[in-house]
């Protein structure tokens, strides 16, 4: 048994290494990984195509809130130019937030001729539309009718639709 010994030794071969893992196929816990991050992505995707850039029907209430608030602070101070000034930065804030960035910088004639765009100023009285076009750069002895002022203009957000604007909006950002 000793002779064979070394001839059996001989008949055996040399350790064999495996062969190294490769990387690919890829084990089913990276499809699954690579299906999640797939559907994730195709998600994001989808929300931000559907989300209301902007638009929020709610934003709509909350700048009447603010108009009330502002109407409210009005009747007790009775500072016309602070209130003029309150309600054509609800307006103009209101614009930026329906992404219409062109708002901003508007006085005047154009500034009227903007929301008229957006919305016809029709049932708003002469007086109303002098006021929020030229009231802040009037002296004090000027005065403005408030009270109608407020009501016009809140009417005016009360008729306004954001959600069926949306075409009309796009329009006055682009003019």
């Amino acid at each position: 048994m000793t002779d064979t010994a070394p001839q059996l030794l001989e008949q055996l071969r040399d350790v064999h290494m495996p062969e190294p893992v490769s990387w690919w196929p890829l084990a089913p816990g990276y499809w699954l990984l690579l299906g999640l991050i797939v559907a994730m992505l195709l998600a994001l995707v989808f929300w931000w195509q559907r989300r209301p850039q902007g638009r929020d029907p709610r934003m709509k209430q909350l700048a009447i809130n603010e108009l009330d608030r502002i109407y409210a602070r009005w009747q007790q101070h009775q500072d016309t130019t602070q209130y003029l000034r309150a309600v054509n930065s609800t307006l103009k804030r209101f614009l930026l937030g329906q992404a219409l960035s062109s708002v901003a910088k508007l006085t005047g004639e154009s500034w009227l001729a903007a929301l008229d765009q957006i919305s016809p100023l029709d049932s708003w009285s002469e007086s109303t539309r002098h006021a929020l076009a030229f009231g802040l750069y009037q002296s004090p002895s000027d005065r403005v009718d408030v009270d109608p002022l407020h009501q016009e203009v809140v009417n005016w957000f009360a008729k306004l639709s954001v959600d069926s604007n949306r075409h009309e909006l796009r329009e006055a950002r682009d003019a």
